[in-house]
């Protein structure tokens, strides 16, 4: 019984104390600087670097032909062109490491608020067909930090898409009206 009072007494000492204690802060000068806990709203810490993305897919093509092969549209939110040299796009076999990441040509520049398509099912070793049953891809910029990731589902007809609308978006729909390499924003959405 003793053990017991004296293990509910030091919890109910450790609950209290949180409301008053604070975050001691030690920093590699050597100082120390104390913040009350209930003082704090959010903790950043400066060596995370946020990965500002102005770079999406933006359509899939899944259906492709020996005349039309797959490919994956690739927009720039930005107001200023962005350089994606080196950038890589992969579906499971790039992400598994079975296959090479299809990587985009050094000057590839995409204008601001502009497309560009990159064919992914061509004879290159990178190249990778995109199943009509639908998959995951993912897109990483040159650094290799994955800025993208889009699952898109099965494709029932062969003029059939999946993309954002509007573009850029975070909504996602089938078009029954391809639009690659231009605005998804007036294309007809699967009902």
């Amino acid at each position: 019984m003793k053990k017991l009072f004296y293990t509910l007494f030091l919890a109910t000492m450790m609950v209290a104390n949180l409301s008053a204690q604070d975050l001691v802060i030690h920093k590699t000068d050597g100082s120390v600087v104390n913040v009350a806990l209930n003082a704090i709203d959010s903790i950043t810490f400066s060596n995370a670097t946020p990965v500002e993305n102005y770079i999406l897919m933006n359509e899939i093509f899944s259906r492709g032909t020996d005349e039309d092969p797959d490919w994956i549209e690739v927009y720039n939110t930005s107001a200023a062109s962005i350089d994606i040299s080196g950038y890589k796009i992969y579906d499971g076999g790039g992400q598994s490491g079975s296959k090479p990441k299809k990587e985009f040509s050094a000057g590839t520049i995409i204008p601001a608020n502009g497309f560009v398509v990159i064919v992914t099912d061509d004879a290159d070793p990178s190249g990778f067909g995109l199943s009509s049953g639908g998959e995951e891809v993912w897109l990483e910029n040159a650094t290799g930090v994955v800025i993208d990731d889009v699952v898109f589902p099965a494709m029932a007809e062969v003029t059939y898409s999946y993309g954002r609308q509007p573009d850029g978006s975070a909504n996602f729909f089938i078009f029954t009206e391809i639009t690659k390499g231009t605005s998804n924003n007036d294309a007809t959405i699967l009902p």
